[in-house]
């Protein structure tokens, strides 16, 4: 700072070569921000759909075995003569049921993803999941 100039450090060369890497330095950071963001939401997307193909895999074979189970109710109950009204009354109110247990179990696969990844969610019901199921195989 001779005669009475101005110090090179706060006007001169060295303070916007520093302004510039404390610049880049914060640009690195947003830009790693942005994309641990876009890559945690598709890791996540990729998660949530292997995990809702996994519980409709289970929720069709477990309704597969219940139907088995009453197949072979209504078999029993043809051998023991409990009558064909009575086996038409038991197979009427399975149907119904296992049509509002199957509905539920769907419902309450939706309401259990979050509200961010509902997009994923290609069906309302029991027959559009089992479309789905397949469609994904």
């Amino acid at each position: 700072m001779e005669g009475g100039g101005s110090p090179s450090f706060l006007f001169g060369g060295e303070m916007i070569f520093w302004t510039q890497m404390g610049l880049a330095f914060l640009a690195g950071v947003v830009f790693n921000k942005l994309w641990t963001g876009f890559l945690s939401a598709g890791y996540s997307m990729i998660l949530l759909k292997a995990t809702q193909k996994a519980c409709l895999e289970m929720m069709k074979q477990s309704m597969d075995s219940t139907e088995t189970a009453m197949e072979m109710k209504y078999v029993f109950l043809e051998a023991a003569d409990s009558g064909e009204k009575k086996v038409e009354f038991e197979k009427r109110f399975d149907k119904q049921i296992l049509s509002g247990l199957k509905n539920n179990m769907v419902k309450s696969l939706i309401n259990s993803i979050p509200k961010g990844y509902d997009i994923i969610v290609k069906y309302k019901n029991w027959e559009e999941a089992m479309k789905s199921l397949e469609d994904s195989k």
